[in-house]
């Protein structure tokens, strides 16, 4: 099995462990909202591995 679909095999699983439940995932959302609202940040780099699971709706809102 190659790297990538090593990848392509995990993801499907990787949220269900990373955000273990829907109200610890809004939880991290509101902090990372908040904490860029407070320090005026406009943009971000997300550098993590991951599905983008945050990265996306921060995106989405502009």
């Amino acid at each position: 099995m190659t790297a990538h679909q090593t990848f392509d095999t995990a993801a499907q699983y990787y949220d269900l462990f990373e955000l273990k439940s829907q109200p610890m995932y809004v939880n991290i959302m509101k902090i990372l909202e908040d904490h860029f609202a407070q320090h005026g940040v406009t943009s971000v780099l997300d550098f993590a591995c991951g599905t983008g699971a945050q990265a996306i709706p921060l995106a989405q809102k502009g």
